[in-house]
């Protein structure tokens, strides 16, 4: 896949979407973590990650030095939260 990333952008001239949903079901987090230094190091554009776990997303946001967003998705609307949003909603995010 990274490869069809890469031809698109060249081919285009622009850096293409990039969705990994569910990641941390194909990967552990050590291949995880390497996955993300090969999508810093060849700069493939806006990256959107989802996951059931904060947990997940923070660790590798904090691991990786990305910058992020947090998204809440229920019934229907989408909202932006903060990680302290998630604790107090009783997540346990570290």
């Amino acid at each position: 896949r990274l490869a069809q990333a890469r031809l698109i952008a060249e081919k285009k001239g622009s850096k293409p979407l990039m969705l990994l949903d569910d990641i941390y079901d194909k990967l552990d987090s050590e291949r995880m973590a390497r996955f993300l230094e090969i999508l810093k190091s060849k700069n493939f554009g806006q990256l959107f990650i989802t996951d059931t776990n904060p947990v997940h997303l923070n660790s590798l946001l904090a691991s990786s030095g990305m910058k992020g967003k947090f998204f809440k998705v229920s019934k229907g609307s989408i909202n932006e939260v903060s990680l302290g949003q998630m604790q107090a909603n009783g997540l346990n995010v570290q």
